[in-house]
């Protein structure tokens, strides 16, 4: 004998039924609290992201960070970012032991902003210098070489070249640092007081190098 759905009138011998309801009206009383949409911070001026910290934009850790936003319980779960800077979410649960797979959409509000790294590049920001000497040609190569490195990783405000060599002044101490061991590069270092900052001592750092 068939059961018919009280919600809709489906009976079981054509749907799929969960205790006395038909699958598509179980799904109604599953508890799936999603936003009608996120804010995601986006920088004018790089176009990077803050999902959590600053980044690429990049389709699945939006996803990854919009599903996070999410008020479900659930054993597995998708998310597909659209090109139109849409989300569409699905989320596998299981309840009253049946397995449930239930859909929604979620929109993307893109906020305009700017990130940490291009508001001090616009300031003139920056916490260390390196500073390159030695033969033309060496120096110019590891100028190109560093540049585009750390142009991945920070920000370099400006370069002054002069006879000496370039100085690329570098809006990350760590990166700078980073760098020139990876590199395995040995500096001669040298700490200059900037000022005081919730009192504590703020040093630029200056890294020399002769190849």
């Amino acid at each position: 004998m068939d059961i018919i759905c009280p919600h809709c009138g489906a009976k079981s011998g054509e749907k799929k039924f969960v205790d006395n309801f038909c699958i598509d009206c179980f799904k109604r009383y599953i508890d799936v609290d999603t936003p009608a949409a996120v804010d995601i911070l986006v920088c004018r001026h790089c176009d990077r992201v803050k999902l959590g910290k600053w980044q690429e934009k990049n389709a699945n850790a939006m996803g990854e960070f919009i599903l996070k936003q999410c008020n479900v319980h659930y054993d597995t779960a998708k998310a597909k970012v659209t090109e139109d800077g849409e989300c569409d979410v699905s989320f596998t649960i299981r309840a009253k032991g049946a397995i449930i797979e239930v859909s929604e959409h979620v929109g993307i509000k893109f906020v305009p902003t700017m990130c940490e790294n291009c508001s001090r590049q616009s300031s003139g920001y920056f916490e260390a210098i390196i500073q390159l000497r030695g033969a033309g040609d060496a120096v110019e190569k590891m100028r190109d070489k560093m540049v585009a490195i750390l142009e991945r990783e920070t920000f370099i405000p400006k370069i002054d070249e002069s006879k000496r060599g370039p100085d690329i002044y570098v809006g990350s101490r760590q990166a700078a640092s980073e760098l020139i061991e990876r590199l395995g590069l040995k500096p001669k270092i040298s700490n200059k007081l900037h000022g005081v900052k919730d009192g504590q001592r703020i040093y630029r750092t200056t890294f020399s190098i002769r190849l």
